[in-house]
């Protein structure tokens, strides 16, 4: 289960958050990312939204996913 471990407030109203989140935990919020990230491209052989994750991530770059996936990550801790 994801844990804060850490929360600093920060100028200008922002805040840094510092999160452990284990590892098959982390792979399943890059599957998700990539679910949802591939559901706007359109990659010949695959329906939106079913093309496997290491085939987006050629397509759109995996540094899309892991923003994605860190977003998906921050929400549910």
């Amino acid at each position: 289960m994801s844990k804060i471990l850490q929360l600093k407030k920060l100028p200008h109203s922002e805040l840094e958050l510092e999160i452990e989140v284990p590892t098959d935990e982390w792979e399943d919020f890059l599957n998700e990312a990539a679910r949802e990230l591939s559901r706007n491209l359109k990659i010949q052989g695959f329906r939106p939204g079913c093309a496997p994750r290491n085939i987006v991530e050629r397509q759109i770059g995996s540094e899309k996913i892991l923003e994605r996936g860190s977003e998906l990550a921050v929400r549910k801790s």
